[in-house]
């Protein structure tokens, strides 16, 4: 604890002199490049742990720091300390950044935190001119500043809008790119910032400089080159066609718009034309953005004669296009080669059925023994934090006794037999929903009532229909491990109060165990595999926290997981309980 409190207080002290760091030129604070150079100033020799402190906070990204993506929170001392020396540090985006560090995690903190807020808004506004320089990647912190301005109601005394203005004005001037028209987006919706007399005048001024760099595109030789700056035309034509629709509603306006419209088409129709013979790539992505627009103004014709470019376009690349080979040693060849001889020698025979070839065939298990060998062990030598599609933190893997990083391994490896087998028997019998029939109505461990939805569950996994069949399998897991403690006896429902609600998964798995009731290396698995120590699928499903095209990422994983699942009801099929 001692140390603890001396580090603490070391960490103050750095933080603290902060304030005497020489900043000269450098106030638009707003990369890593910036901090190099105050490194190499040497009035700032004294200051080198100071000077690392600062990486903490250029970084630091109030968006991203919302309480519920942390799990830690910063020590109070060392908000008070930000707070003294804010004062003595030079305007801008690092003065910036720390003030919204103050009022971010000053929660529980008395702070004048108006004070504070317009301290973060006038410093993100101080550096809005470098907005559309190449370097800056500060966009979130300025909406992060102007949504402050907004609440705290600065935009009139701060004069907010102005400056916005006068940065736009300024960028008409000068290169139009993709960044303009993100900005103006977000800033007309979220922030109201110009009038309807002002966006005429961006508008008409837009469409001068599309008209002449249009002309200037056919002069360009160059189709990588050509292909950015037809983007960029488009771009701005997209701009021309959001202003539309914010301030006008009338016939005259419909019909400027399909003008735009067709004429964003036949730019990129024209473009895939000259690109289609060199640049097939780029010529295809003309062709999308084509269809992209010919979809907003639901020209059917269109769409489907830019989809017949499309299709033979992807019919000359997949021509050219040579295949792909992974290099595998030659044990993993040999073994693959072997089992795939195996298989078919199985498949040979027309009296056996898909679930006797299978368990003929499913010879590969987890060997838990081996995997908790601290000599196989990989998995404690550093954390594994996993991320959902929303970036929470979902789980972190750490110690001695977490195995999920080595089986997670293991059945990577595994998963590459199971879709051969999968595959094979597919080619064989290419099995309806009804042919599972037998093995669902009859498994001893499968409860009544949920027979069909585990039979569309095997059928949707057979056919490499991956969301349906990891939905299928994370609503019946549960139902089945009740269905294995009713079949034994025992009561798998909690009495609270008034109320009744059955155990949680980890309960019932931990019930399962205990009395033996299925192997213990299928209960170590059912839990790696649909509870929070390991991939955690059931929770994953039933709290929506997998997204559409995530499923498709785990596909090796369905292939492993189907003959898991497999395996299982055939081993208890028609087995009575003890």
């Amino acid at each position: 604890m001692e140390q603890q409190n001396l580090d603490m207080n070391k960490y103050i002290d750095h933080i603290k002199n902060i304030q005497y760091l020489d900043f000269k030129d450098l106030e638009n604070f707003y990369d890593f490049t910036k901090i190099f150079n105050l490194s190499k100033n040497e009035n700032n020799s004294a200051y080198k742990e100071s000077i690392e402190c600062l990486y903490y906070f250029i970084i630091f990204n109030p968006d991203e720091f919302k309480p519920k993506y942390r799990e830690f929170k910063l020590d109070e001392k060392i908000i008070y300390t930000l707070y003294e020396i804010l004062d003595k540090l030079p305007k801008g985006t690092l003065k910036a950044k720390i003030a919204s560090i103050i009022l971010i995690e000053s929660q529980n903190i008395n702070i004048n935190k108006p004070k504070i807020a317009k301290i973060v808004v006038e410093n993100f506004v101080y550096d809005f001119d470098e907005i559309f320089s190449q370097n800056y990647m500060q966009e979130n912190n300025v909406f992060f500043a102007l949504d402050l301005a907004y609440k705290f109601q600065l935009f009139d005394e701060l004069g907010i809008a102005i400056k916005i203005k006068q940065v736009f004005n300024k960028q008409l001037n000068n290169t139009i790119d993709f960044k303009f028209k993100k900005l103006y987006q977000i800033l007309t919706n979220r922030f109201y910032i110009w009038n309807k007399d002002e966006h005429l005048k961006i508008l008409h001024r837009l469409y001068k400089i599309a008209t002449k760099r249009i002309e200037e595109l056919k002069t360009i030789i160059d189709i990588p080159q050509a292909q950015v700056e037809k983007n960029i035309i488009c771009n701005i034509l997209e701009t021309i066609l959001f202003i539309i629709n914010k301030i006008k509603k009338d016939k005259k306006c419909k019909y400027i718009q399909k003008e735009l419209y067709n004429k964003i088409i036949h730019i990129n129709l024209e473009f895939s034309n000259i690109a289609c013979n060199a640049y097939n790539g780029v010529a295809l992505e003309a062709l999308y953005y084509a269809l992209t627009i010919a979809h907003k103004q639901n020209n059917k014709e269109l769409i489907t004669n830019i989809n017949k470019k499309i299709q033979l376009l992807n019919e000359k690349i997949l021509k050219t296009i040579k295949p792909i080979s992974i290099p595998l040693s030659p044990e993993q060849q040999d073994c693959i080669e072997e089992y795939e001889k195996y298989l078919d020698d199985l498949l040979a025979d027309e009296n056996k059925s898909l679930f006797t070839i299978f368990m003929n065939a499913h010879c590969f298990k987890i060997d838990f023994d081996s995997l908790e060998s601290p000599s196989v062990r990989i998995s404690h030598l550093f954390p594994i934090i996993e991320y959902d599609s929303d970036n929470l933190i979902s789980n972190i893997h750490e110690g001695q006794d977490d195995i999920f990083m080595d089986y997670r391994n293991c059945i990577m490896r595994y998963s590459c037999l199971c879709y051969i087998l999968k595959t094979k028997l597919l080619q064989r019998f290419y099995p309806q929903k009804e042919t599972f029939y037998p093995l669902v109505y009859n498994s001893n461990i499968i409860p009544k009532e949920y027979e069909e939805l585990i039979a569309r569950m095997l059928y949707c996994g057979i056919h490499n229909d991956y969301m349906d069949f990891f939905i299928y399998a994370g609503v019946s897991i549960e139902a089945i491990l009740r269905n294995i403690l009713k079949q034994n006896g025992c009561e798998n429902i909690i009495n609270k109060e008034d109320t009744q609600e059955y155990e949680t998964l980890e309960s019932m798995i931990k019930t399962i165990q205990d009395k033996k009731y299925l192997k213990e290396n299928e209960t170590k698995e059912v839990e790696l595999l649909f509870c929070k120590s390991g991939f955690n699928l059931r929770n994953k499903i039933a709290h929506a926290r997998l997204k559409e095209s995530e499923f498709m990422g785990f596909s090796w994983l369905c292939d492993y997981l189907w003959c898991f699942m497999m395996r299982i009801f055939i081993s208890y099929y028609h087995k009575k309980p003890e």
